[in-house]
């Protein structure tokens, strides 16, 4: 059997033989090299500045949003003392009203 000149030798009867036989005699290659720490580095710095970016805009955020609600709260306490003064003359005017009559 052969596909475009390719032969499948393999693919003969009795290939598990002959499959075994050729990965057994395939040579064991070991490659010596230093260890190479630069890549370990470049991962860990790009863990760290992918974690500090979303850590710093959740900070900010926070940050913002604390400021908003005191602003937010202080104009509210401003609000309603006026409105309570408001309603205190005008419970006044209502009351000496009532005792005029």
């Amino acid at each position: 059997m052969s596909w475009q000149g390719v032969p499948f030798k393999l693919l003969e009867a009795g290939s598990v033989e002959q499959l075994f036989l050729k990965l057994t005699s395939l040579p064991k290659i070991t490659i010596d090299t230093p260890t190479d720490y630069s890549q370990l580095w470049l991962t860990v710095g790009a863990t760290f500045l992918g974690g500090i970016i979303p850590a710093l805009i959740a900070w900010r955020t926070f940050h913002v949003n604390a400021k908003n609600v005191r602003k937010e709260r202080d104009e509210q306490q401003r609000f309603l003392k006026s409105e309570r003064a408001k309603q205190q003359l005008f419970m006044m005017g209502e009351r000496a009203s009532q005792f005029a009559s």
